[in-house]
Protein backbone atom coordinates (compact mmCIF):
# COMPACT_ATOMS: atom_id res chain seq x y z
CA UNK A 1 0.00 0.00 0.00
CA UNK A 2 2.85 2.48 0.48
CA UNK A 3 3.59 2.01 -2.40
CA UNK A 4 0.69 3.33 -4.25
CA UNK A 5 -0.01 5.92 -1.95
CA UNK A 6 3.38 7.33 -2.80
CA UNK A 7 2.40 6.90 -6.59
CA UNK A 8 -1.01 8.40 -6.37
CA UNK A 9 0.65 11.35 -4.42
CA UNK A 10 2.96 11.77 -6.89
CA UNK A 11 1.07 11.35 -9.57
CA UNK A 12 -1.19 13.93 -8.56
CA UNK A 13 1.60 16.46 -7.50
CA UNK A 14 2.68 15.72 -11.16
CA UNK A 15 -0.85 16.79 -12.70
CA UNK A 16 -0.76 20.27 -10.45
CA UNK A 17 2.80 21.09 -12.23
CA UNK A 18 1.59 20.37 -15.27
CA UNK A 19 -1.60 22.52 -14.68
CA UNK A 20 0.80 25.50 -13.29
CA UNK A 21 1.14 25.55 -17.19
CA UNK A 22 -1.94 26.34 -18.95
CA UNK A 23 -0.45 28.47 -21.40
CA UNK A 24 1.29 25.11 -22.43
CA UNK A 25 -1.45 22.62 -22.33
CA UNK A 26 -3.92 25.07 -24.75
CA UNK A 27 -0.80 25.31 -27.50
CA UNK A 28 -0.30 21.46 -27.59
CA UNK A 29 -3.80 21.67 -28.34
CA UNK A 30 -3.13 24.21 -31.18
CA UNK A 31 -0.82 21.81 -32.86
CA UNK A 32 -3.38 18.97 -32.28
CA UNK A 33 -5.52 21.37 -34.82
CA UNK A 34 -2.94 21.96 -37.17
CA UNK A 35 -2.05 18.31 -37.65
CA UNK A 36 -5.36 17.81 -38.15
CA UNK A 37 -5.47 20.87 -40.86
CA UNK A 38 -2.35 20.25 -42.37
CA UNK A 39 -2.86 16.26 -43.07
CA UNK A 40 -6.94 16.90 -44.53
CA UNK A 41 -5.87 19.51 -46.74
CA UNK A 42 -2.89 16.77 -48.00
CA UNK A 43 -5.62 14.10 -48.19
CA UNK A 44 -7.73 16.63 -50.61
CA UNK A 45 -4.60 17.43 -52.95
CA UNK A 46 -4.13 13.94 -52.98
CA UNK A 47 -7.76 13.07 -54.07
CA UNK A 48 -8.71 15.69 -55.98
CA UNK A 49 -7.97 19.42 -56.07
CA UNK A 50 -9.15 22.98 -58.74
CA UNK A 51 -5.69 23.36 -58.44
CA UNK A 52 -3.42 22.45 -61.71
CA UNK A 53 0.41 22.12 -60.66
CA UNK A 54 2.48 23.52 -63.65
CA UNK A 55 5.10 20.76 -62.28
CA UNK A 56 5.05 17.17 -60.65
CA UNK A 57 4.09 16.70 -56.89
CA UNK A 58 7.13 14.85 -56.39
CA UNK A 59 9.30 18.08 -57.97
CA UNK A 60 6.84 20.56 -55.76
CA UNK A 61 7.47 18.69 -52.53
CA UNK A 62 11.38 18.46 -53.23
CA UNK A 63 11.96 21.96 -53.70
CA UNK A 64 9.74 22.78 -50.53
CA UNK A 65 12.12 20.25 -48.50
CA UNK A 66 15.07 22.26 -49.82
CA UNK A 67 13.63 25.79 -49.13
CA UNK A 68 12.67 24.84 -45.47
CA UNK A 69 16.14 23.19 -44.54
CA UNK A 70 17.39 26.37 -44.58
CA UNK A 71 15.02 27.80 -41.91
CA UNK A 72 13.79 25.11 -39.96
CA UNK A 73 17.06 24.44 -37.87
CA UNK A 74 18.22 27.07 -37.81
CA UNK A 75 14.43 28.73 -36.42
CA UNK A 76 14.59 25.72 -33.46
CA UNK A 77 18.07 26.65 -32.48
CA UNK A 78 17.23 30.38 -32.39
CA UNK A 79 14.16 29.73 -30.20
CA UNK A 80 15.88 27.70 -27.68
CA UNK A 81 19.06 29.88 -27.55
CA UNK A 82 17.53 31.89 -24.34
CA UNK A 83 16.77 28.70 -22.69
CA UNK A 84 20.05 27.05 -23.61
CA UNK A 85 22.19 30.02 -22.29
CA UNK A 86 20.15 30.08 -18.61
CA UNK A 87 20.49 26.28 -18.38
CA UNK A 88 24.20 26.87 -18.52
CA UNK A 89 24.58 29.85 -16.19
CA UNK A 90 26.15 32.12 -19.03
CA UNK A 91 23.37 33.99 -19.46
CA UNK A 92 23.75 36.41 -17.55
CA UNK A 93 27.34 36.80 -18.33
CA UNK A 94 26.49 37.57 -21.84
CA UNK A 95 24.14 40.17 -20.71
CA UNK A 96 26.81 41.91 -18.14
CA UNK A 97 29.48 42.19 -21.22
CA UNK A 98 26.56 44.18 -23.54
CA UNK A 99 25.78 41.53 -25.31
CA UNK A 100 22.15 41.68 -25.95
CA UNK A 101 19.23 39.41 -26.40
CA UNK A 102 18.87 40.70 -30.30
CA UNK A 103 22.49 40.35 -30.52
CA UNK A 104 22.83 36.94 -29.00
CA UNK A 105 19.84 35.42 -30.83
CA UNK A 106 21.15 36.86 -34.20
CA UNK A 107 24.70 35.56 -33.75
CA UNK A 108 23.00 32.30 -33.03
CA UNK A 109 20.38 32.52 -35.80
CA UNK A 110 24.00 33.36 -38.03
CA UNK A 111 25.85 30.38 -36.93
CA UNK A 112 22.85 27.38 -37.42
CA UNK A 113 21.86 29.13 -40.58
CA UNK A 114 25.87 28.65 -41.95
CA UNK A 115 25.50 24.38 -40.86
CA UNK A 116 21.63 24.45 -42.47
CA UNK A 117 23.15 26.57 -45.88
CA UNK A 118 26.12 23.80 -46.50
CA UNK A 119 23.71 20.92 -45.66
CA UNK A 120 21.06 21.76 -48.11
CA UNK A 121 23.61 23.00 -50.57
CA UNK A 122 25.55 19.87 -50.66
CA UNK A 123 23.32 17.26 -49.33
CA UNK A 124 19.81 18.07 -50.67
CA UNK A 125 20.85 20.60 -53.94
CA UNK A 126 22.68 17.67 -55.53
CA UNK A 127 20.00 15.39 -55.21
CA UNK A 128 17.18 17.46 -56.85
CA UNK A 129 19.97 17.77 -59.44
CA UNK A 130 20.59 13.67 -60.22
CA UNK A 131 16.45 13.58 -59.78
CA UNK A 132 16.17 15.98 -62.35
CA UNK A 133 14.36 18.71 -60.76
CA UNK A 134 16.35 21.19 -61.39
CA UNK A 135 16.25 23.82 -64.48
CA UNK A 136 18.26 26.73 -62.67
CA UNK A 137 19.40 28.99 -65.01
CA UNK A 138 22.42 31.12 -64.11
CA UNK A 139 20.29 34.49 -65.16
CA UNK A 140 18.26 33.96 -62.12
CA UNK A 141 20.58 32.51 -59.16
CA UNK A 142 21.04 36.43 -57.90
CA UNK A 143 17.24 35.97 -57.62
CA UNK A 144 17.44 33.45 -55.91
CA UNK A 145 20.15 34.40 -53.39
CA UNK A 146 18.37 37.41 -52.50
CA UNK A 147 15.00 35.80 -51.92
CA UNK A 148 16.80 33.46 -49.34
CA UNK A 149 18.46 36.44 -47.60
CA UNK A 150 15.21 37.87 -47.19
CA UNK A 151 13.33 34.64 -46.31
CA UNK A 152 16.04 34.28 -43.60
CA UNK A 153 15.84 37.93 -42.11
CA UNK A 154 12.05 36.97 -42.06
CA UNK A 155 12.51 33.60 -40.15
CA UNK A 156 15.13 35.44 -37.71
CA UNK A 157 12.19 37.92 -37.21
CA UNK A 158 9.86 35.59 -36.40
CA UNK A 159 12.34 33.64 -33.80
CA UNK A 160 12.93 36.91 -32.10
CA UNK A 161 9.29 37.68 -31.75
CA UNK A 162 8.68 33.79 -30.01
CA UNK A 163 11.84 34.02 -28.13
CA UNK A 164 10.57 37.56 -26.44
CA UNK A 165 8.08 35.16 -24.79
CA UNK A 166 10.72 33.14 -23.44
CA UNK A 167 11.83 36.05 -22.16
CA UNK A 168 9.01 36.18 -19.70
CA UNK A 169 7.95 32.36 -19.82
CA UNK A 170 10.33 30.04 -19.57
CA UNK A 171 8.09 26.77 -20.40
CA UNK A 172 6.39 27.53 -23.41
CA UNK A 173 6.09 23.95 -24.70
CA UNK A 174 5.52 23.42 -28.09
CA UNK A 175 4.59 27.49 -28.86
CA UNK A 176 7.85 27.78 -31.27
CA UNK A 177 7.14 24.33 -33.03
CA UNK A 178 3.75 25.83 -33.15
CA UNK A 179 4.76 28.48 -35.15
CA UNK A 180 7.09 27.00 -37.36
CA UNK A 181 4.55 24.29 -38.10
CA UNK A 182 1.79 26.93 -39.49
CA UNK A 183 4.19 28.61 -41.68
CA UNK A 184 5.22 25.51 -43.36
CA UNK A 185 1.48 24.99 -43.92
CA UNK A 186 0.84 28.53 -45.20
CA UNK A 187 3.76 28.89 -47.38
CA UNK A 188 2.37 25.55 -49.48
CA UNK A 189 4.91 23.48 -48.09
CA UNK A 190 2.45 20.56 -48.19
CA UNK A 191 0.18 21.42 -50.53
CA UNK A 192 -0.46 24.56 -53.35
CA UNK A 193 -1.32 27.33 -51.61
CA UNK A 194 -4.10 27.96 -53.96
CA UNK A 195 -6.01 25.06 -52.63
CA UNK A 196 -6.94 26.90 -49.35
CA UNK A 197 -9.19 28.71 -51.59
CA UNK A 198 -11.42 25.93 -51.64
CA UNK A 199 -12.07 25.71 -47.97
CA UNK A 200 -11.94 29.40 -47.12
CA UNK A 201 -12.28 31.52 -50.26
CA UNK A 202 -9.49 34.33 -50.26
CA UNK A 203 -7.52 32.69 -47.98
CA UNK A 204 -4.50 32.05 -50.60
CA UNK A 205 -4.26 35.63 -51.18
CA UNK A 206 -3.56 36.09 -47.66
CA UNK A 207 -0.74 33.42 -46.72
CA UNK A 208 1.11 34.62 -50.04
CA UNK A 209 1.61 38.25 -48.16
CA UNK A 210 3.95 36.27 -45.80
CA UNK A 211 7.49 36.09 -46.89
CA UNK A 212 7.79 32.25 -46.54
CA UNK A 213 5.30 31.62 -48.69
CA UNK A 214 5.75 33.95 -51.44
CA UNK A 215 9.92 33.44 -51.53
CA UNK A 216 9.05 28.96 -52.10
CA UNK A 217 6.71 30.30 -55.12
CA UNK A 218 9.72 32.15 -56.51
CA UNK A 219 12.44 29.66 -55.31
CA UNK A 220 9.98 27.03 -57.34
CA UNK A 221 9.58 29.00 -60.41
CA UNK A 222 12.86 29.37 -60.66
CA UNK A 223 14.22 26.29 -59.68
CA UNK A 224 11.62 23.95 -61.55
CA UNK A 225 10.61 26.31 -64.14
CA UNK A 226 13.75 27.90 -64.94
CA UNK A 227 12.46 31.54 -64.63
CA UNK A 228 9.22 33.04 -62.54
CA UNK A 229 6.37 34.49 -64.48
CA UNK A 230 6.68 38.37 -64.78
CA UNK A 231 3.11 39.13 -64.20
CA UNK A 232 3.52 37.53 -60.85
CA UNK A 233 7.28 37.88 -59.68
CA UNK A 234 7.05 41.58 -58.84
CA UNK A 235 3.74 40.83 -56.37
CA UNK A 236 5.82 37.98 -54.79
CA UNK A 237 8.88 39.96 -54.25
CA UNK A 238 6.80 43.00 -52.94
CA UNK A 239 5.70 40.29 -50.42
CA UNK A 240 8.99 39.60 -49.31
CA UNK A 241 10.17 43.04 -49.17
CA UNK A 242 7.32 44.44 -46.66
CA UNK A 243 6.50 41.09 -44.76
CA UNK A 244 9.94 41.01 -43.65
CA UNK A 245 10.70 44.71 -43.11
CA UNK A 246 7.58 44.74 -40.64
CA UNK A 247 8.33 41.08 -38.89
CA UNK A 248 11.87 42.38 -38.68
CA UNK A 249 10.61 46.11 -36.86
CA UNK A 250 7.54 44.38 -34.50
CA UNK A 251 10.22 41.81 -33.27
CA UNK A 252 13.39 44.14 -32.46
CA UNK A 253 10.68 46.17 -30.79
CA UNK A 254 8.96 43.76 -28.90
CA UNK A 255 12.22 42.31 -28.02
CA UNK A 256 14.14 45.05 -26.24
CA UNK A 257 10.18 45.57 -24.57
CA UNK A 258 10.25 42.20 -23.06
CA UNK A 259 13.78 42.34 -21.94
CA UNK A 260 12.77 45.91 -19.72
CA UNK A 261 9.85 43.76 -18.31
CA UNK A 262 12.07 41.18 -17.34
CA UNK A 263 14.65 43.53 -15.67
CA UNK A 264 11.46 44.62 -13.59
CA UNK A 265 9.37 41.54 -13.03
CA UNK A 266 12.60 39.12 -12.86
CA UNK A 267 11.73 36.30 -14.61
CA UNK A 268 15.59 35.22 -15.37
CA UNK A 269 17.79 34.24 -13.35
CA UNK A 270 20.22 37.09 -14.42
CA UNK A 271 18.15 39.14 -13.20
Amino acid sequence: MGFWKTLKATTVRNLRVIFKYKFEIFINIGWLILDIIAFSLLGHIVESTSVDLEYSLRDFLLVGVFFWAFFGKSYDDTVNCIPEEASRGTLGFLLTNNVSFVTLLTARAAASSIISAVVAICIIFPILALLDVLQLQLQWLLLAMVIFFLCWLFMLGVSLLVSSVNVLFKRIGLFSALFLWALKILSGYFFPVEALDDFVPGLSFMAMSLPTSAGLQLIRWVLILGAPPPEMMWNALTSLLIGTTIVMVAAIITLKQMEKIAAKVGTLEFY
